[in-house]
């Protein structure tokens, strides 16, 4: 067996490698046989680097070729950034990669595939591109915040190398978008007068950007930080500000756990004003004192334990007066008492806030110390009646006697047994009292002695008894007071047959028997009176029910409430009645309302008939508002009740209304009349003038505000005020109609056309359309004598009539233009042939603004002939033409011109000369957008007309031009600049003089002379400006401060200009005490014109200012001020003091006064530190005048100055105005006489004693002005000099 199986193994061995040779031996045919690998298609490259391809049929590798480096078995997804990261290009290169498939077997591997492309960037190339990527993201001119911190962020994520590849570049542009935020945010916050609490958001944004700056010392945001440092210190400032009157607020609560009640309301009180001032915060002022509020809060916590500390007092206090009130066998009313006084003071003390803190719990509280307050009131009032019943008792003990009869004594006598039987069960605080003690004993002696005295009166009581009975009086027709009298005599038998004691009431029996008749009777009468009664209610009740009169149902309820009253009580009590019926009490209630609406009728009747009784001056609004309010009430009037409609009243008001109604009818129809008659007479005389119109527009006015019936009523004046008014807004005026006429003769044919342009205005200057109805124009017009075709076409309100000729040989147009109504007008000319067929002036295409003008604003434009002499150019409104793009094509016109006949000449002309003759034609604005038709043209009417032909080019394109009255005019060349340097050697050079570099403009050979009035000169003051010193600058600074003129070639002297320079300062007259007298001034010339230069429209040349000769600074001469604004001598001493004293003679003898302006001179003491002042003056002639021989004199007073005396310094010395010795040219006095005279005065000059001596005394002189002299200020005071020893 063994070796038959090891056979049958050895025989399939052999069969297996048999077959496997046979299949090895067939693939290899087979792949023989088969081609080269498919190349690999779909290959792609991701923004990630990864590179997929299709897998190819048979392939099992594949090779990818990265740039020139093969990867072999290469698998797709193939990741390069992994696998051939060294392989690959960075910095943005671009990558070549390329797959093919390997090599199977005996099939050959596939080409390459087209190369893809991959830019490859490290991770540091790709950080610093996302970085700069941002940066570029940023708005360098508005950067947005979000985009600058993602920049910032990125870039501090940055390595030092990634930083150097992305380049200083994108840094700087981020350093300046971070600067240019930090700018706006500090912007964001406003002026720093405005910050405010709510400022801080702003602020610290910009101190949180500031912070994270890249750069904080960059020149852009200096005046930003400066800025935001301001802010900041405004914002603490603020905040402070805030801080300590919220803070006063919250000192100003004083509170502890044991305050009192004074001192919690008041800083109850405290803590409100600060809570309310809280809550009035901005959540950024709350935010800026949060903890000085965490103050407060605690504050508030204290109080609410003082306030409890302070109602758990006042609770215990409330718990022992309950206690109190127990009644066990301790309890008395003076503990209660005093326990309830006592939490009564401690309630009265209690504070405001702890009530209202505690209102729940205080009002338990009261209602427990009520309770207490309540059980004390009644144990007083159980003690009081107590004592009162048993005092009754007595009282009733002691009146009874032997005649009282038995039933009284009896009754007595029980009460008081029953007294004594209860008191056992007295409470306790009852028992307790010493007086109900006392009582009680009186009361037992009492008792024994009326007991005694009962057995004799029961006799006395059947005599009594029988007496009343016989007095009650009462029958069946008994009524009211009758019923009731009998009913209380009866009750009267009966009370006193029970107050009767038992034994004696058995005495009295029969006596009582007889009671029952009287009552029958009683009953009777009683029953009767109620049905009366009941019968006058019902009649109250018929009339509510019909309705019909509010008096008659007055009358019968004060019937059944008279039944009422007068009902015996008695009655009522037999019949259960309480009240009168319900049905007189609503009828009441009815009648009530029936009143009420009467009275509101009658009001409302009397509103609508309020000033009914001015029906007749009333206007409509008016009246129909009161005819609206009859009318409402009149309709209302059918739908009253008819116990309305009965009142009297309201009859009478009702025929007021009626009649009132027909008035206001009457009075709106009168209006409508009025109305109408003012209408015919406001078209009658209607005129196309503003006039008429606003009195038409009035009328429509006036109509608007009338009423609807009114109105309804005046319609047809209405209608008509309607009508006229169109029509004369229709009507055109003529001295507003805008016409032009043109020949216009294309080019290359003989087709011309006569072409009349007509715009209709009305009064009011507005276009009007010709419609055929309200405005009807008709043109009809021949050629040569034959009918023409006019044609008519139309553009916003400018109506063009064409009429057509043919333009080769002279024609004669005639046209007649009818208007509405008006006469036609006939108008005849003649249109000769162009000379040249093809003469068409043209504009040219320049490097200018448009085509016709060029970049130096000069027309340029060809094509003109000699032979039609002048080139002219008419000025239109660009919206005149309608052009084609064609500038071939025919023109159509749609405008009058603005400016015509304007000569001009191609490539000379400029348009500020067009502008000039637009100004001088009377037409002006800004901006007008006009286009120049420009043509040549000879002739007149009756020879005929030539013109150049005209075709679309010959109209220049839109040109924008503002056109002012200043246009009009045209300046005269200026002097240019004349040589304003004077080379002043000293004060006393005043002989040089302004030259002028161009004299020769003024000569007479100057085609403008005649027109020239004048040259100024102006000195103008440039002190503050010295150190920039232009044209412009010193126009700038104000007006000249001196003004010279000369009108002939003579040159400018300076002592002209030095005299200007003078008089100006005089008028100005003296500044301030800080004020600079010393100026420099600039000089510079104008050329005035003259009236005709005026009338020839020449103006003023420009000002041209004086420069140093041969340079271009602009000259200047510096001077002291004050020498033209103070006496010449003011400095000079006007004493000569030596063994007498001389006086003005400094310079001229009495110059300083006779000279003029000066008032009078101050003469000066001092010595050590005592000082006096004289004053020395003269007296002028009539004329005002000096002539040296005027007396002079010196006082010691100021309000003396001027005054005349005969008194002299020799022999006076007690008058305080003496004269001096010598006129005004030789003044003086000896010095014993100066000495004599200030002895005589030493007090009132303020010296201690009269032994004045002049030696060692220092002496001044100052010079005051006159108020009308040539001067503005006083001399200085001159040098002082010392007066030797005599």
């Amino acid at each position: 067996m063994r070796k038959k199986l090891m056979a049958l193994f050895t025989v399939l061995l052999t069969l297996l490698f048999g077959l496997a040779i046979f299949a090895a031996c067939g693939n290899e045919e087979t792949e023989k046989e088969e081609d080269a690998l498919a190349v690999p298609a779909g290959l792609a490259v991701d923004a990630q680097g990864v590179v997929t391809w299709t897998a190819v049929e048979g392939a099992q590798t594949y090779t990818l070729k990265v740039n020139e480096t093969e990867f072999a078995n290469a698998v797709s997804p193939f990741d390069l950034h992994e696998k051939a990261a060294d392989a690959l290009e960075s910095n943005g290169a671009q990558n070549s990669i390329a797959v093919k498939a390997d090599a199977v077997g005996e099939r050959e591997g596939s080409a390459y595939s087209d190369a893809v492309t991959y830019t490859f960037k490290t991770a540091d190339e790709t950080a610093a591109a996302e970085y700069v990527a941002l940066v570029e993201k940023i708005d360098v001119d508005a950067p947005v915040q979000a985009d600058v911190i993602a920049a910032k962020e990125a870039y501090a994520a940055l390595t030092e190398q990634q930083r150097e590849i992305a380049g200083n570049a994108a840094y700087d542009a981020m350093n300046a978008a971070d600067g240019k935020v930090f700018v706006f945010l500090v912007s964001a916050i406003g002026p720093v007068e405005n910050i405010a609490i709510e400022s801080a958001t702003a602020v610290n944004a910009a101190e949180i950007w500031y912070n994270s700056l890249l750069d904080k010392e960059q020149e852009a945001i200096a005046e930003a930080k400066t800025a935001l440092t301001s802010a900041r210190n405004k914002l603490n400032e603020v905040s402070e500000m805030l801080r300590t009157e919220f803070g006063a607020l919250v000192d100003e609560v004083d509170i502890a756990e044991d305050s009192d009640a004074a001192f919690i309301d008041a800083a109850a009180t405290a803590i409100a004003q600060a809570q309310a001032t809280y809550e009035e915060y901005s959540e950024a002022e709350k935010a800026a004192v949060s903890d000085l509020y965490n103050q407060l809060v605690g504050k508030q916590a204290t109080l609410d334990a003082a306030s409890d500390k302070e109602f758990a007092k006042y609770q215990a206090l409330v718990a022992a007066a309950q206690a109190a009130t127990v009644d066990d066998n301790d309890a008395t009313v003076a503990a209660l008492e005093n326990a309830v006084d006592a939490a009564n003071t401690a309630e009265t003390a209690l504070s405001e806030y702890t009530k209202e803190a505690n209102a729940t719990e205080y009002a338990a509280e009261q209602s427990k110390l009520d309770d207490a307050e309540e059980t004390l009131a009644e144990w007083k009032s159980d003690v009081a009646n107590t004592l009162q019943e048993m005092s009754d008792a007595i009282d009733a003990l002691a009146e009874v006697t032997e005649t009282m009869d038995a039933a009284e004594a009896q009754s007595a006598l029980s009460s008081a047994k029953d007294i004594l039987d209860d008191y056992n069960g007295y409470a306790a605080y009852i028992r307790a009292d010493s007086q109900i003690g006392a009582q009680k004993d009186e009361l037992d002696a009492y008792i024994a002695d009326v007991e005694k005295r009962i057995d004799t009166i029961s006799e006395a009581a059947k005599r009594e008894l029988q007496g009343l009975i016989d007095a009650i009086t009462v029958t069946a027709e008994s009524r009211g007071q009758a019923i009731d009298d009998a009913y209380s005599a009866i009750e009267e038998v009966k009370e006193t047959f029970k107050g009767y004691h038992a034994s004696v009431q058995d005495v009295v029996a029969e006596t009582y028997g007889q009671l029952a008749d009287k009552e029958s009777v009683l009953s009777a009468a009683a029953s009767a009176e109620y049905v009366a009664y009941q019968t006058l209610v019902e009649a109250v009740s018929a009339e509510v029910t019909e309705a019909a009169s509010a008096d008659d149902l007055s009358g019968a309820i004060t019937a059944a409430e008279s039944a009422f009253g007068a009902l015996a009580e008695y009655t009522k009590t037999q019949n259960d009645v309480t009240a009168i019926d319900a049905t007189v009490t609503n009828a009441k209630a009815t009648l009530e309302t029936w009143n009420r609406e009467i009275e509101s009728t009658e009001a409302a009747m009397k509103v609508a008939l309020e000033g009914s009784s001015d029906i007749g001056a009333m206007e409509s609004a008016e009246v129909e508002a009161m005819l609206d309010g009859l009318l409402s009430a009149l309709e209302g009037y059918e739908d009253y009740a008819a116990y309305i409609k009965s009142d009297d009243g309201v009859t009478v008001l009702f025929g007021d209304m009626q009649e009132a109604e027909k008035a206001a009818e009457d009075r709106i129809a009168a209006i409508a009349e009025d109305y109408a008659s003012r209408v015919m007479e406001a078209i009658e005389d209607a005129m196309p003038d503003e006039n008429s119109y606003n009195a038409l527009v009035d009328l429509q006015e006036e109509y608007a505000a009338y009423g609807s019936r009114t109105q309804q009523a005046a319609a047809t004046a209405k209608g008509s005020v309607d009508s006229a008014i169109e029509k004369l807004l229709a009507t055109p005026v003529s001295s507003a109609t805008l016409d032009d006429e043109r020949i216009v003769i294309g080019e290359g044919n003989d087709q011309g056309s006569f072409q009349i342009v007509r715009k209709y205005f009305n009064f009011r200057n507005e276009a009007i359309e010709i419609d055929g109805t309200l405005l009807n124009v008709t043109v009809t017009a021949k050629v040569d004598g034959e009918p023409a075709d006019v044609s008519l076409t139309e553009r916003e309100l400018t109506y063009n009539f064409r009429i057509p000729f043919d333009s080769s040989a002279q024609r004669t147009i005639s046209y007649t233009i009818s208007v509405n109504d008006q006469a036609p007008e006939t108008i005849t000319l003649k249109v000769n042939a162009p000379i040249e067929n093809t003469s068409v002036i043209y504009y040219t295409q320049t490097d200018g603004k448009v085509d016709g003008i060029d970049a130096n604003n000069v027309l340029q434009f060809a094509g003109v002939q000699e032979v039609y002499g002048q080139v002219y150019v008419d000025v239109y409104l660009a919206s005149s033409f309608v052009l084609t793009e064609s500038p071939n094509d025919q023109l159509w016109i749609y405008g009058t011109p603005i400016a015509e006949k304007i000569a001009v000449s191609a490539g000379s002309t400029s348009l500020s000369d067009i502008c000039r003759e637009i100004a001088r034609q009377g037409y002006f604005g800004e901006d007008i957008s006009v286009r120049l038709l420009v043509y040549q043209m000879t002739g007149d009417a009756e020879t005929g007309y030539t013109v150049s032909r005209i075709r679309q080019a010959s109209v220049s394109e839109e040109v924008n031009i503002t056109v002012t009255e200043s246009d009009k005019y045209i300046r005269i060349d200026s002097v240019n600049s004349p040589i304003a340097a004077w080379p002043l050697a000293s004060d006393a050079d005043e002989n040089t003089h302004m030259g002028f570099p161009y004299e020769l403009a003024l000569i007479d050979a100057n085609p403008l002379y005649p027109y020239f009035s004048k040259v100024n000169v102006y000195a103008y003051d440039v002190t503050d400006i010295v150190g920039e010193l232009t044209l412009e600058s010193i126009l700038a600074a104000g007006e000249p401060y001196a003004v010279t003129s000369f009108t002939t070639r003579a040159p400018v002297p300076w002592s002209q200009m030095n005299e200007a320079i003078r008089l100006a300062a005089l008028e100005k007259g003296a500044q301030g005490a800080d004020y600079n007298y010393t100026r420099t001034f600039a000089f510079a010339v104008q050329i005035m014109v003259n009236d005709d230069g005026i009338e020839s429209l020449y103006i003023d040349s420009v000002i041209a200012f004086g420069i140093v000769s041969g340079s271009d600074t602009i000259g200047t001469v510096q001077r002291d001020l004050e020498e033209y604004l103070r006496p010449s001598s003011a400095a000079q001493v006007q004493i000569a003091p030596s063994g007498a004293f001389e006086f003005l003679r400094a310079g001229t003898p009495g110059s300083i006064i006779s000279n003029g302006g000066v008032d009078h001179v101050e003469l000066c003491f001092t010595k050590n530190d005592v000082s006096f002042t004289l004053y020395i003056y003269a007296v002028a002639g009539e004329d005002g005048s000096f002539d040296g021989t005027e007396t002079v004199y010196i006082t010691l007073s100021k309000a003396e100055i001027g005054t005349e005396t005969t008194d002299t310094i020799e022999n006076q010395y007690s008058s305080v105005t003496v004269q001096l010795i010598g006129g005004l040219n030789n003044c003086w006095c000896n010095a014993v006489n100066m000495e004599n005279y200030i002895n005589a005065h030493y007090s009132e000059l303020g010296l201690s004693a009269d032994d004045f001596a002049l030696a060692g005394w220092s002496m001044a002189t100052r010079a005051v002005i006159s108020a009308d002299g040539g001067y503005a200020l006083d001399g200085i005071m001159s040098e002082a000099v010392v007066y030797p020893s005599l």
